[in-house]
């Protein structure tokens, strides 16, 4: 399943300290930031009302780009898998799964297994649902953000902390070395759902200093988005 994917290097190693791991990433599962804007980019069809931007924020904010399985507070499996955590059992999902593939989503191990072993696959599959639902007559980035976080659920405070942050990040990406602007977009976007709060949503930022090692990982000093993004 999938097995005609490309096979990238990806990791950063074991042995990582807790207060080096901002929650949920785990190291040995991690891309950087410029593999997954990459990857998102050979994938993302044109045509839908989504940029690549918006998209590494949905993977920020879900697993800080790490393809896993979700972890429960319980400490159990939830039903996100992948970069940008889709739900194969969940809503529409099953239709995606069959439509697209041909596969059964529900209680299907293999394709959870099949998502997580290979970052380039968890990232083609969350491209192409976004064509799905694209093709399903979902319009405009607001629809894609809603469709992506369940606008309709307790969720939807996060679609107008993504549709502020996507333009930040956006121009960001745009500057050769503006690696402190990159974060601060990206961090822009990082927040848990809080209900009865005033907003709806409590912040649960990565800052640069605290959590020096992983941006090292993730976003190197010195990267230049111009010449190493492929547009």
């Amino acid at each position: 399943m999938f097995e005609s994917d490309p096979i990238i290097q990806y990791g950063a190693g074991t042995g990582w300290p807790y207060a080096e791991r901002p929650f949920p990433w785990k190291s040995e599962k991690a891309i950087t930031f410029v593999q997954c804007a990459n990857w998102i980019d050979v994938y993302l069809d044109k045509d839908v009302p989504i940029t690549r931007a918006m998209v590494l924020l949905f993977m920020f904010h879900e697993t800080r780009f790490s393809n896993i399985r979700q972890v429960l507070k319980s400490g159990n499996p939830g039903d996100g898998v992948g970069l940008a955590q889709i739900e194969p059992m969940n809503s529409d999902k099953p239709e995606f799964f069959k439509a697209v593939y041909g596969i059964e989503s529900q209680n299907n191990p293999q394709l959870i297994e099949a998502l997580l072993r290979n970052p380039v696959t968890s990232i083609r599959v969350q491209c192409d649902y976004y064509k799905f639902k694209k093709q399903k007559g979902v319009d405009g980035m607001r629809g894609m953000v809603m469709a992506q976080v369940g606008g309709k659920t307790q969720n939807a405070p996060l679609v107008q902390v993504f549709m502020e942050a996507e333009p930040n990040l956006s121009a960001a990406m745009r500057g050769q070395t503006d690696r402190t602007a990159v974060i601060k977009a990206l961090n822009d976007c990082s927040y848990a759902v809080a209900p009865g709060t005033k907003t709806g949503v409590a912040p649960m930022k990565v800052p640069a200093l605290q959590y020096k090692r992983y941006w090292d990982f993730t976003l190197p000093e010195g990267t230049n988005l111009i010449m190493e993004l492929r547009k």
